[in-house]
This record gives C-alpha cells, sequence and structure tokens, in this order.
C-alpha cells in the first residue's frame, strides 16, 4: 500500500512539473518575491543557484533548458544574461522579457561594473519601483489572476515600507561616511543614503598598488574597523585589508532568498560599522 502511494504522489508531482507554468528570474534574491506575488500553480526558479556570483557565473545547458520551457523571465540587464537571451532569440522562443529596470535611475561605470549598475535590488526604494513591474507583467500572463497578484502586490508592498523605514532610521544619519566592502555591490544604496563604499576589487581584479594604498589610507583616516567580505567571492584581498587594518571581517550575501530580512540585517551591519566611525 505505501509502495502504491508513494508511485501516486510521484506520478501526480511529475505531472504537476508538467503542466505548472514555469517563471525564470535572475538570481535567487528575486524566487521569493515573484513566487509570492504569482501564487500557487506556478513554478519560480532562479537561472543562478544560491551562493554563486553572476560576475562569474556561465551559464549551464541546463540553465538555457529551463529558459526555454518558462514563460516569462525577469531580467536585470547583466552581462551574464545575454547568452541565455541570444540563445532564446536563435531558437524563436516565446518567453516574455521582463526588464527589472523600467523606471529606475541607474548608476553608469561604478567601481564594481562597465556600464550600468546591475545591482537594482539593493535599495528598498528602487526594489518597491521592480515590484509594481513584477505586479505588471504577472497580471498580463495571468489575467484570471489579477485581483490577487494586486493583493498580493499590496503585501509586498507593505514589507518593503516598513523595510525602507527601518533602513532610513539606521543609515539616512550616516551621511558622509563610509564602508570597505570587497566588492562594490551597494553604489544605489549609498548614492540613497549619501555615504561612499571603497571597493577592494573592480570588475572583479585586485587592486593596484596605488588604488590600495589609497584605500588604506581613508580606511584608517575614518577609523574603520569593520570591513565586508561577500559571501561569492574570494576572499584573499578582503582578508588583506583586514590584517592592515586590524578590522573584523563580516560576511554579507546580496544574493540570497529572504530579501527583506536580508536587506535589513544589511543596513544593520552598515549602521553599526558606520557608527564605529563616529565614536572616534
Amino acid at each position: 500500500m505505501r509502495f502504491v502511494l508513494l508511485f501516486l504522489f510521484c506520478v501526480t508531482s511529475a505531472l504537476w512539473a508538467e503542466s505548472c507554468p514555469n517563471i525564470l528570474v535572475s538570481i535567487p534574491a528575486y524566487r521569493q518575491i515573484v513566487q509570492e506575488m504569482a501564487g500557487e500553480g506556478v513554478r519560480v526558479q532562479s537561472l543562478i543557484p544560491p551562493g554563486i556570483s553572476f560576475h562569474t557565473y556561465e551559464p549551464r545547458p541546463k540553465d538555457i533548458e529551463e529558459a526555454f520551457s518558462s514563460i516569462l523571465w525577469f531580467y536585470i540587464g547583466d552581462p551574464f544574461e545575454e547568452k541565455i537571451a541570444r540563445a532564446l532569440t536563435s531558437h524563436q522562443s516565446t518567453i516574455f522579457r521582463v526588464d527589472l529596470r523600467k523606471g529606475l535611475s541607474l548608476i553608469n561605470n561604478s567601481c564594481c561594473h562597465a556600464g550600468a549598475d546591475p545591482h537594482i535590488w539593493l535599495d528598498p526604494r528602487m526594489m518597491k519601483i521592480q515590484l509594481c513591474t513584477i505586479a505588471e507583467a504577472l497580471k498580463k500572463t495571468f489575467p484570471e489572476k489579477g485581483e490577487d497578484i494586486e493583493r498580493r502586490l499590496g503585501v509586498l508592498m507593505g514589507k518593503a515600507d516598513a523595510l525602507t523605514e527601518q533602513v532610513d532610521r539606521l543609515l539616512r544619519p550616516m551621511k558622509g561616511k563610509i564602508i570597505v566592502v570587497a566588492h562594490g555591490a551597494y553604489a544605489y544604496l549609498c548614492r540613497e543614503y549619501g555615504f561612499e563604499q571603497i571597493c577592494v576589487e573592480k570588475e572583479g581584479k585586485e587592486p593596484t598598488l596605488g588604488s590600495f594604498t589609497s584605500l588604506i589610507q581613508k580606511a584608517q583616516a575614518f577609523h574603520v574597523k569593520t570591513i565586508f567580505s561577500i559571501k561569492q567571492n574570494p576572499k584573499i584581498g578582503i582578508e588583506r585589508v583586514g590584517d592592515i587594518l586590524g578590522a573584523k571581517i563580516v560576511e554579507l550575501d546580496p544574493y540570497t532568498e529572504n530579501y527583506f530580512d536580508n536587506m535589513l540585517s544589511t543596513a544593520e551591519h552598515f549602521y553599526e560599522a558606520m557608527h564605529e566611525e563616529s565614536a572616534d
């Protein structure tokens, strides 16, 4: 009997997987958000697995296959997505691509990226605009779910409003201060709150001797006691900076799925680090 029930469960799961519409997001940070917005009966998958940086990611055949089977793709405008887009175009895929940069004020030539900075989710105010973009695309794709999607949008906007208020309270007083990060993912957050990120690497490369010396001197002038590594990036450069400054290293993961908790935790870490600068 157990075997029969297990067999039926497996068959049902397989049939559900085949019939369930598939939606693709480029990075894990959007997966839960889109899943919550879309609701049941839709499967949302991230092109990049958790724990991987999109700056070094190379799409696998499996990833391209998943893209072919998707009806929607929410993308952020990073070069790694171009290979997938070319494959979709060459095979005349019917996937509907949604540019999450719509309506956003982008930063060009930031310290981590030539062209428009793709880290558009790392500012709660910009995420609120993206929530509306996601809802609009989902309602066009699933018009029968329009009212439910609009209701879920309201819930998510409530979370985003609460997050924005909390981050405002932490970071608005930090104008003019600095953070030292392994990788410059936080340009949009810095722009919003008026502090500066100093990056150990630039476009995935180790700093030159001149830029490294300048980084150390500026960090010492601001009495930096905490520096930030990125989970997906090599630790060698940031550990070297930490040794020279005698600073502790705190690891961040900008890609993690639990967006709201992670964004608040990041703001708290930045507040604590910059507040230490104020104590001297």
